[in-house]
């Protein structure tokens, strides 16, 4: 079976050492739930080097998350979290363009109505 890329797509801002943490122990979960699924999730690496609360550096680490989406490597877009933020909902704009699937993987997550039709329900 071909293995995929999935795009961990999660809130960073407010609590970024936080958000990490959950963000571990998604990809933990998936490595050990999901073999035939790659995780995916590269703004950990800007979160380390760069500042989330420097707009600039946010902006970039933006930026390289953007320029991940639209390189056609990724598979499919993974949801989790209780909310859709700014950087997000970015992230499932570009997916979409790209015409990646973009699944919510995370039952609590709030989905904003303007994005309910891009979504797909990957949790039972």
């Amino acid at each position: 079976m071909k293995s995929k890329i999935a795009y961990i797509c999660h809130p960073i801002a407010g609590d970024e050492m936080g958000n990490m943490d959950k963000i571990i122990k998604i990809i933990r979960e998936i490595n050990l739930n999901y073999p035939t699924i790659v995780p995916f999730a590269p703004y950990i690496a800007d979160l380390l080097a760069m500042n989330d609360g420097i707009p600039n550096e946010r902006c970039i680490a933006l930026g390289n998350c953007i320029k991940i989406l639209s390189s056609g490597i990724i598979n499919e877009l993974w949801i989790y979290g209780e909310r859709i933020s700014g950087g997000m909902q970015a992230e499932i704009e570009m997916a979409d363009r790209q015409g990646v699937p973009i699944v919510l993987m995370d039952p609590k997550t709030i989905v904003p109505a303007n994005l309910l039709h891009k979504i797909n329900i990957g949790f039972k």
